[in-house]
């Protein structure tokens, strides 16, 4: 069971990743559709001031990206999870317009300063990636030195029965959910949900192929509760 220290490190670790990036660009797979209908004019102003600003730096936030895999590849070609989140990290921190990631990138910067801020062990932070149909990445923490065997791969629906995702702390930046691994489904179902609520889209190769589509609807869910886990170690070449 995840306790209750572990829960306020990852809160104040995902405010700190989520802070770094709303200074910059944040990510380019997430948007807002056009809605056509409010109960007010203030509400309407409201959402067109939001709609403005994530779709400008939607855009804004693919070029930065693009900079920054260059300077990745260009920095070493066999480069860590945490090497890649300091850099990251430090590159962002000199240069605001940087500041630009989606799933991936944002769960590196939380292992990173996982480690760096709180001293958890670099054998305890796992670079989780869910595997088609979904399409996502997060930070995980083994707070017991569970042993894992990636040969199993159970989606984010088993995983979240079994016995050992109590003990696993899963942060996510950019779902902005931070919760023991047996509420991660639960949890990021939720948020996905009232994102839809609020008019947000997601990038997904989905039916219709790569495009936008609600971050709500049910083949997106679908695919989230659907996705293989799969684990590697935070000191491994990414």
């Amino acid at each position: 069971m995840v306790d209750w220290k572990y829960r306020a490190m990852g809160q104040i670790v995902n405010k700190k990743v989520r802070e770094f990036y709303k200074k910059g660009y944040k990510s380019d797979n997430k948007d807002y559709g056009i809605i056509l209908s409010f109960s007010s004019e203030e509400k309407a102003n409201v959402y067109l001031k939001k709609w403005k600003k994530r779709n400008i730096n939607r855009d804004l936030s693919k070029q930065a990206q693009d900079k920054l895999d260059e300077i990745i590849d260009n920095w070493s070609d066999e480069s860590t999870f945490y090497e890649n989140g300091a850099l990251l990290f430090k590159v962002g921190e000199n240069d605001h317009t940087l500041r630009a990631g989606n799933c991936g990138k944002m769960a590196c910067v939380a292992g990173y300063l996982a480690h760096v801020d709180w001293g958890v062990g670099l054998k305890n932070i796992l670079m989780v990636t869910l595997s088609s149909p979904a399409d996502h990445e997060f930070c995980m923490i083994d707070t017991r030195g569970t042993e894992w065997n990636n040969k199993q791969r159970p989606t984010v629906r088993q995983f979240a029965k079994s016995v050992v995702a109590p003990d696993f702390l899963i942060i996510d930046p950019w779902l902005n959910t931070v919760c023991a691994g047996d509420e991660y489904l639960r949890d990021g179902t939720a948020k996905l949900k009232k994102w839809g609520d609020d008019g947000k889209r997601v990038r997904f190769y989905g039916s219709e192929g790569e495009g936008w589509y609600p971050a709500s609807c049910d083949e997106y869910l679908s695919a989230f509760a659907a996705g293989k886990i799969e684990i590697t170690g935070f000191d491994e070449i990414s």
